[in-house]
């Protein structure tokens, strides 16, 4: 996953200097003793030469080695981690480069570069720079204090959720909205101070400081009597899909499926609930009347997994539920059919 960071700052000086401080990529994996490098830019926006001083700070577990190259000071060896000064000219550019030497399998690192005009340290850009080892544990709770509420048509029903980040220096973490709720339903959520509007479903990322947290706001607008829907929020540190935390958001209705007795009008898959799911997902449909069911669950290549259901059902509405055993984390598709009808409906089950 690539992430832009643009920072700039500006110096208003007798002539109104300004510059910028940036990097395209500024989160990478890395392998333990081999390097990992990033690139890092200076811009001069003045039409004169500006010396700017740059420092290299770090939050790297003991054993990892650091250094950083400016031009045209070269490169320091990785146990020298001096400060230094860079002229770039005017309207002009130059690179500093950081390097970082993982040396742990079990940790992450961070390094930050900080850099201002000569004599004006209160006007410092800092970028962040963060080296991930594959497999790594990263400390981090998503928790929310209620996961289940009743909505009315046409209000908002928000649930409230919390990221804490146990790490020693500032993370993105990468939040996804996966939603199951009926046609006519609105859905969206708030990262820290920023809300979409409830007819956009982006994924988002946010970034907390060290041994901070922040809110997600999960906001679901019921649109329909009778009914029910889900919101099952992702979030995991950028880069650690594989340490992937889920809440499913659950509104319903009053006098909606739960406790209803009323016949279904279609022959349906309705919901896959929690999705996505660890350890065990429940599959939900209804049928008209009486007759043969077959319900399965498939991997992405068409291989079948597990055949849950193969036979007569009576009419009304039927859950089953599926635990795997033995299979990989990812994507699966249930497959429902109905007297020769099918209706397939994608799950995702977490690790």
């Amino acid at each position: 996953m690539t992430a832009l960071v643009a920072l700039a700052a500006s110096w208003q000086g007798a002539s109104g200097q300004s510059f910028t401080y940036t990097a395209p990529i500024n989160q990478k994996s890395g392998s333990p003793s081999e390097l990992t490098d990033f690139y890092s830019e200076i811009q001069n926006l003045e039409s004169f030469p500006v010396n700017f001083w740059v420092e290299l700070h770090s939050e790297a577990p003991s054993g990892w080695m650091l250094q950083f190259c400016t031009t045209p000071s070269g490169c320091l060896p990785p146990w020298i981690t001096l400060d230094t000064t860079v002229v770039v000219a005017g309207g002009g550019f130059d690179s500093v480069l950081v390097h970082i030497y993982p040396d742990s399998v079990s940790l992450d690192g961070c390094a930050y570069m900080v850099v201002h005009p000569a004599g004006h340290p209160e006007l410092g850009d800092t970028l962040f720079f963060y080296v991930f080892v594959p497999g790594a544990t990263l400390d981090f709770t998503y928790e929310a204090p209620i996961v289940e509420k009743p909505g009315q048509p046409g209000q908002l029903t928000q649930f409230y959720s919390e990221i804490s980040s146990l790490e020693n220096y500032p993370f993105t973490y990468w939040i996804e909205m996966h939603t199951d709720v009926p046609p006519g339903w609105n859905v969206n959520f708030c990262t820290g101070a920023v809300c979409w509007p409830p007819w956009v479903t982006l994924d988002s990322t946010l970034m907390i400081w060290n041994n901070g947290m922040d809110s997600v706001l999960v906001d679901i607008y019921p649109d329909s009597v009778g009914t029910e829907g889900w919101v099952t929020m992702v979030v995991y540190p950028e880069g650690h899909p594989d340490v992937a935390d889920s809440i499913t958001f659950y509104a319903y209705v009053p006098d909606g499926i739960e406790g209803s007795v009323a016949a279904p009008v279609t022959h349906e898959l309705l919901m896959a609930y929690p999705n996505p799911f660890n350890p065990s997902v429940k599959i939900a449909f209804s049928t008209l009347k009486p007759g043969y069911a077959e319900l399965a669950i498939y991997d992405l290549s068409g291989r079948l997994v597990n055949r849950l259901l193969s036979g007569l059902v009576s009419a009304g509405q039927h859950q089953i539920s599926w635990r795997p055993e033995g299979e990989a984390a990812g994507i699966y598709l249930a497959r429902l059919s109905l007297e020769g009808a099918a209706t397939t409906r994608k799950i995702i089950y977490l690790r």
